[in-house]
């Protein structure tokens, strides 16, 4: 084996120098050392471990048990050694080492509380880094010194959870919070995320986690969460109240709309102020859906197209009672699905409405039509109006909220910022383009891209 490990023959090495044959020069005034303590009758207590140097010039590691042998007098006549190859096993032992000295160097500087609790033997709390003392007032030895101190630091009211989490870590997968009580009294929040460690039995011995601190986080939220509330609460009270004025501005207008002694004149300016109370009130509507799409969770689900398409079409048309609308659709029930909410009505309504709104002719024309490509390919519903359509520098700007637009064009208002926030949700898309190419006047082509859901 010795002839194997170093690619010396028998030969080659009897009657040689150990120490110059196969130790490193640089190990050789310690390994010697050693020796003239074996030919003392010195044993080591532990097994000395040697580097050796093969003849191709390659460094190996041995392990060396020693054995004296001695003649009927006592004296010691030889030394029987017998060496073990552990290059592998030393290699994987240093980058062990490494690794745990990386490790620890993370822990020890991290932010995050860092913790290893361990089942076997006994529970017990086996590491916890020193971030923990920054975030609770307690050190490390706090924590090893009594185990159940980070127990009884959790908030009454979440105490009940982690006692959960402790006995059974493997149904907690996802990071969850909890409050805990600092050493001076204050309250805290932390996200807690771990994973439980097994055996090869598939036995629970231990749970390795990060705790971190999200008060500011949470602190945060809350304030948004109230900023959230009060906007809504002013939202509702604004569109209460305007709502009941511009009810009794059209009331008012309407009496005099049929009054058979108001000048026939004025009629068109009576006309005129009606269509600015429902404008007024078609503003305030939309202002109610955008908070709607703004603080609504998102909550997606598989929808029939068909369903809302005909909702909204239904919708434009009670919208516009003088106006003759012919929207015609190839969607059929049950054709298309996608993952979308009850904005989905809204999303197409906005589009018709817009369309029909801005069609100056007393008959206005909408076709609705669907593009469907390769099987993984997202749903194309094209919107296609003959009114007087979108000139190609305001075509960029048609959704946004904020651009300002010239009159007697197709204007976004706030219905098409609308279709653009509404598809953020489902992750879809929308364009704009001519309905005859290189004639914006001809028409207008509103495609709408939407993923679809599949069975």
């Amino acid at each position: 084996m010795c002839e194997e490990l170093t690619g010396y023959s028998r030969e080659e090495v009897l009657k040689k120098s150990v120490f110059t044959t196969f130790i490193p020069e640089e190990d050789r005034k310690e390994v010697r050392k050693r020796f003239k303590q074996l030919l003392e009758g010195k044993i080591p207590a532990e097994a000395p471990i040697a580097r050796w140097k093969t003849k191709s010039g390659e460094i190996r590691t041995a392990q060396w048990r020693n054995a004296f042998i001695h003649d009927d007098e006592g004296n010691l006549v030889e030394i029987f050694g017998i060496g073990i190859d552990i290059t592998e096993h030393q290699v994987a032992l240093e980058k062990l080492q490494a690794s745990e000295a990386l490790f620890r160097l993370l822990a020890e500087n991290a932010q995050e509380t860092i913790f290893l609790y361990s089942y076997d033997p006994e529970p017990k709390l086996e590491y916890i880094s020193p971030a923990v003392e920054a975030m609770t007032g307690n050190s490390p030895e706090d924590y090893y010194a009594d185990p159940e101190l980070a127990f009884s630091q959790v908030h009454p009211d979440d105490r009940e959870r982690l006692f959960e989490v402790r006995k059974d870590p493997t149904s907690f997968s996802e990071p969850f919070e909890i409050r805990w009580i600092h050493k001076e009294g204050s309250v805290f929040w932390t996200e807690q995320k771990g994973t439980p460690i097994f055996d090869k039995k598939g036995n629970l011995v231990a749970f390795q986690g990060v705790a971190r601190d999200i008060t500011s986080r949470k602190e945060v939220e809350e304030e948004m969460q109230r900023a959230r509330n009060l906007a809504e609460f002013l939202v509702d009270l604004m569109a209460h109240d305007l709502n009941n004025i511009n009810q009794g501005i059209m009331s008012a207008l309407e009496i005099m709309q049929h009054d058979p002694s108001f000048p026939e004149t004025l009629i068109e300016r009576l006309q005129g102020a009606l269509n600015q109370v429902e404008r007024s009130a078609s503003l305030i509507d939309s202002v109610k859906r955008f908070q709607r799409i703004d603080f609504e969770p998102i909550q997606l689900q598989r929808i029939d197209v068909h369903q809302p398409l005909e909702a909204a079409i239904h919708a434009t048309k009670l919208a516009f009672p003088t106006k003759t609308l012919h929207i015609t659709t190839n969607v059929k029930e049950r054709q298309y699905f996608i993952q979308a909410d009850s904005f989905l009505t809204d999303l197409f309504f906005n589009i018709l409405h817009n369309a029909a709104k801005f069609d100056r002719s007393d008959r206005v024309t909408i076709d609705v039509r669907t593009v469907k490509g390769l099987d993984n390919e997202p749903l194309k519903i094209q919107f296609i109006d003959h009114g007087p359509g979108i000139p190609d520098l305001e075509k960029e700007r048609v959704f946004s909220r904020l651009a300002s637009r010239d009159s007697g064009v197709k204007g976004s208002g706030i219905g098409l910022t609308l279709v653009t926030r509404i598809l953020q949700r489902y992750g879809g898309s929308v364009e704009v383009t001519d309905r005859i190419e290189g004639d914006h006047t001809q028409g207008t082509i509103f495609i709408v891209t939407i993923p679809l859901k599949r069975k």
